[in-house]
């Protein structure tokens, strides 16, 4: 004897259709692989970054000037995928680290693959009036493709400030805020990263507040760096001092200082 249907069936809903699709093994996939210059890149693999990026223009630095323009300096590392469409965020803070960031808009641009014209281009977006008022500020760059097949390559910063020796002496001294943008209480470190294109050997460069110290959330300390010239540094040398703070939780950021003997 057959039994009849139940009503509760009526309300289940219907098996999904079957799929078609299959999914290509990973050895054939083309994926782009839009990059810029990345600090925490950079540490991962061993090498002490800078944040006067190769990748970011924001300031003229003889005075020190915030460009009408900034510029970001995009590159496509794949060989076999061109980046269509790839998004380019910008955001700025006052200067320091660890400060509050503020949008200032997105662009998209169109990326080759490597080797090919257009595999690098610039994208250009103007510093809101409240960055320009500051005259020294951070900038910081977000690319992001769907398609990427490397995402450790898609964020930089940059944040410059420069003293020349003819206002201020041998030892110019540099200070800025520092803040726990974190949601928990963490222990930092600050690091120099001493410039390569000094001609000399001794560099004296004394960071304050000594690390490693503790910080709640959203508590702000000023860090003072003070930096020895060596008698008889060349006129016309400039030296750039990246000081960035790294946290068990991860980066925390850095400001690169420029020193310019004349």
């Amino acid at each position: 004897m057959s039994r009849a249907p139940s009503i509760c069936n009526a309300f289940r809903p219907a098996p999904p259709p079957a799929s078609n699709c299959v999914r290509a093994p990973s050895d054939i996939l083309k994926l782009p692989d839009p990059a810029i210059y990345d600090q925490t890149l950079e540490i991962a693999q061993g090498r002490a970054p800078t944040w006067d990026s190769p990748d970011i223009f924001t300031h003229d630095v003889d005075p020190l000037r915030p460009l009408d323009q900034i510029r970001v300096i995009l590159r496509n590392n794949s060989p076999d995928a061109s980046a269509f469409n790839t998004q380019v965020q910008v955001a700025w803070s006052e200067f320091g680290i660890g400060m509050p960031r503020v949008p200032i808009g997105a662009v998209r641009v169109d990326l080759a693959r490597a080797g090919f014209p257009g595999s690098t281009k610039d994208a250009f977006i103007p510093p809101p009036p409240a960055a320009r008022a500051q005259v020294k500020f951070g900038v910081f760059v977000s690319i992001d493709h769907p398609y990427d097949r490397d995402r450790t390559n898609n964020k930089g910063e940059q944040a410059l400030d420069v003293k020349h020796t003819r206002d201020v002496g041998p030892n110019p001294t540099f200070e800025f805020p520092l803040r726990n943008s974190f949601a928990d209480p963490i222990e930092i470190t600050l690091l120099v990263n001493n410039p390569q294109n000094w001609f000399f050997t001794a560099l004296v460069a004394t960071v304050a507040p000594l690390s490693p110290f503790f910080l709640n959330p959203g508590e702000t300390r000023s860090v003072s760096v003070n930096i020895a010239v060596p008698t008889g540094t060349p006129p016309g040398t400039l030296g750039t001092f990246s000081v960035y703070a790294t946290t068990p939780l991860g980066l925390l950021g850095g400001v690169a200082l420029v020193v310019i003997v004349d």
